[in-house]
């Protein structure tokens, strides 16, 4: 079963930021359509990985945002970095300046984000109460794409677009697969 893509060209004059008491997912596309930032989104069935995401989407791994949530004695922080690549956790520790490190929980990521694991969308800092760190690969990108909240709504967007309304530290922390 394939995804059904709809163009979303925003025309709305709204400036500024207002959080809401919506879904991460409708916060998200609120945010956009205030900024008049065009976005693509994709309806699909449930995807489990990165993999299923963009074999459902029919778009390249390498595009695909993959929004990881670790904790560690100083809080929650999120990596983002490009589907083709592997977390790199001895970078994230030297990154954190922390000996132990680990990926939130089930639970963790509903209470902090209200989404279940996979549908992390890549806006920490903004939305989400952590840090942020966007890998290298997702800078060599001219787009990204990501689950948006929910493991059967994705969006893609500009990345220079995406790196205008986040504010995350540029890091190296993955290899490929």
């Amino acid at each position: 079963m394939g995804a059904e893509r709809l163009q979303v060209t925003t025309t709305s004059s709204a400036r500024g930021f207002i959080k809401l008491s919506k879904s991460l997912n409708q916060q998200i596309k609120q945010l956009l359509q205030q900024r008049n930032i065009s976005f693509q989104q994709w309806q699909h069935s449930d995807a489990v990985d990165c993999y299923q995401s963009a074999a459902l989407r029919g778009t390249p791994l390498h595009l695909g945002g993959k929004s990881l949530l670790f904790k560690s004695r100083r809080g929650f922080s999120m990596f983002v970095i490009s589907a083709a690549y592997r977390i790199n956790s001895n970078r994230v520790r030297k990154i954190l300046q922390q000996q132990k490190v680990r990926f939130a929980n089930e639970q963790e990521l509903k209470e902090l984000a209200g989404v279940s694991k996979g549908a992390l969308p890549p806006f920490g800092g903004r939305f989400i109460d952590c840090e942020l760190f966007i890998d290298e690969t997702i800078y060599a990108n001219q787009e990204i794409v990501f689950t948006c909240g929910s493991l059967t709504e994705s969006i893609s967007m500009q990345v220079s677009d995406y790196l205008a309304l986040v504010e995350g530290t540029r890091v190296d922390c993955c290899h490929p697969l």
